[in-house]
């Protein structure tokens, strides 16, 4: 029994499996299109899955665009970046507290309040860039570290903002911060959207 795809055949072998005999695209998981080169599909509940086997098996590799490639690239770096400042400041502020609140002007005036900045901006940040890398490594998907990075990275600004029109005269790393954090917000956006516009073709 064959089942043509387009201008592709694939020949039935048994009721699970497809052996795909040219470059065609199918329902794999019943919601997403992937390009399959020469591989073997597994038909399972009704939708087709991608094959198994080893990924060293050019056969069963599924083929993606060089421009798409190219973009979820520039994504494990972002996630990889994000990942990194986030782990290094908070590393940096759990163990050097004071030294960081004097770069960033703060004075404590009992020991409790440097108790506490090492538990927002050591461990929140910390738990922050912990999260990234799980986007990273893809424990959790794209578009979940994404939209934590949205969030994540408006919030900071917004409040920033709030704080400088509110607070009058500031030390002027607030304003690099607030600088960075608006770069960092709309390359979210950017990956984001991309993520949301390409749901077949990028692994979100």
């Amino acid at each position: 029994m064959s089942i043509k795809f387009g201008i592709a055949t694939a020949a039935r072998s048994d009721k699970s499996r497809t052996t795909i005999t040219n470059s065609m695209r199918v329902k794999a998981g019943g919601r997403l299109d992937i390009t399959v080169w020469c591989g073997t599909l597994y038909h399972q509940d009704g939708v087709f899955h991608p094959c198994k086997a080893n990924l060293s098996d050019e056969s069963c590799r599924p083929v993606i665009p060089s421009g798409i490639l190219f973009l979820v690239t520039r994504l494990r770096f972002f996630h990889l970046l994000n990942s990194f400042i986030g782990v290094g400041i908070g590393l940096y502020c759990l163990f050097f507290a004071q030294d960081a609140a004097n770069f960033l002007g703060i004075v404590f005036s009992t020991p409790s309040g440097l108790t506490d900045f090492r538990a927002t901006y050591g461990g929140v940040t910390l738990a922050c860039g912990m999260f990234f890398g799980l986007a990273l490594f893809r424990v959790v998907d794209d578009k979940a570290g994404l939209w934590f990075s949205v969030l994540f990275y408006a919030g900071l600004g917004f409040t920033r903002l709030a704080g400088i029109t509110l607070d009058g005269p500031q030390n002027p790393i607030m304003f690099r911060f607030l600088q960075l954090e608006v770069v960092f917000l709309l390359v979210s956006i950017y990956f984001l959207k991309k993520c949301l516009k390409y749901p077949s073709e990028l692994p979100c």
